[in-house]
């Protein structure tokens, strides 16, 4: 696992680390963001909030390109849901696309129906990606270009 940010709040001290998967051509096939509290002395450490990537590639003829980033996983753990984890994560793993896929890279993630039975939990869900800029359209959550985030 590779660390990749370290920030604080209030008086506690947080790490987003992350485990990466490449095919035999180099191409990153997955990525997960796992957030950590530091201070927390429980093992092995305690996630409070993880999400999973997969990059989708188009391929014509000679030509392969990335068509879009999909988040496969976006959960926080039980009993520590609304208090800010997942939009600390969240904002790691958009600049990392940012940073290693370009301004333009389109991302999606499906909405699961588990997050439509609790009217608060849906709203919550629907917040923090509104929050960053994507658009709700059906089952979807779908940012076309990362520059267009609101943070």
């Amino acid at each position: 696992m590779q660390i990749v940010r370290i920030f604080t709040s209030t008086e506690e001290v947080y790490t987003v680390g992350i485990d990466t998967d490449y095919n035999y051509k180099g191409q990153l096939t997955s990525v997960h963001f796992y957030l950590y509290l530091l201070s927390d002395r429980k093992s092995p450490p305690y996630w409070y909030n993880y999400i999973w990537l997969e990059p989708y590639y188009k391929k014509e003829e000679d030509m392969e390109w990335l068509e879009y980033i999909e988040i496969t996983e976006f959960l926080g753990k039980t009993g520590e849901v609304g208090m800010g984890y997942g939009s600390y994560n969240f904002k790691t793993m958009l600049d990392f696309v940012q940073n290693n896929f370009g301004q333009r890279t389109k991302i999606k993630g499906w909405l699961s129906p588990v997050d439509e039975r609790d009217e608060n939990n849906k709203k919550r869900r629907n917040h923090v990606y509104e929050k960053f800029g994507f658009s709700i359209v059906g089952d979807w959550a779908i940012l076309d270009e990362v520059r267009n985030r609101k943070i």
